[in-house]
């Protein structure tokens, strides 16, 4: 009797974590931050994340019934989530690079400095699939310890191979003020 109401509470958390999915999925797809400011129960707008679930949940009973379960709502889960659908679409757009014969691509790589002076890098790929239709993504973010010509050329390479890419199989992309700083240098 007990294994049968453990069995319909997972059965029923699974459900729920589905529906949970579908609100980041939504959020992520439409480029919407997730968070807000103060996201407590007396907020008057506690983020799009938790305002979303609650409007779904006028409508959905296993969410209104699973949001008094905190647990899956934490921002710490929603960064696992989101870190594993997030490995999930790289995945994805790997596999579809990886596909077409020969599989060229074109690496867009850019650092800036955030507000808290941190150097970060960004990495997006651009490619043709067999429709001969043009395809932009981006692939990740990290925060850059260095960002010398050698050091951005080591984590290009480090990701490229982490993600199974290959390097020879890049097309040059540079940015006009990169291409301007090096032709100075040449001459």
């Amino acid at each position: 009797m007990q294994v049968k109401g453990h069995e319909m509470q997972v059965k029923k958390n699974h459900r729920f974590l589905e529906e949970v999915i579908i609100t980041i999925l939504f959020l992520a797809r439409q480029g919407l931050a997730f968070r807000g400011h103060r996201e407590g129960d007396d907020s008057d707008n506690r983020g799009n994340y938790l305002e979303l679930l609650q409007l779904r949940a006028r409508d959905n009973a296993l969410l209104r019934e699973g949001l008094n379960n905190q647990t899956y709502t934490s921002p710490v889960i929603q960064d696992k989530i989101i870190s594993i659908l997030g490995m999930e679409v790289r995945n994805i757009i790997v596999q579809e690079i990886q596909s077409m014969k020969p599989s060229f691509y074109t690496i867009m790589m850019d650092e800036t400095r955030d507000i808290s002076r941190k150097e970060q890098v960004s990495l997006c790929v651009r490619y043709v699939t067999k429709d001969m239709k043009v395809h932009e993504r981006f692939l990740w973010f990290e925060e850059a310890s260095s960002t010398t010509g050698e050091a951005l050329y080591s984590l290009l390479k480090g990701k490229v191979k982490e993600y199974g890419m290959h390097m020879e199989s890049i097309i040059v992309s540079l940015d006009s003020v990169m291409m301007v700083a090096v032709i100075c240098l040449v001459l």
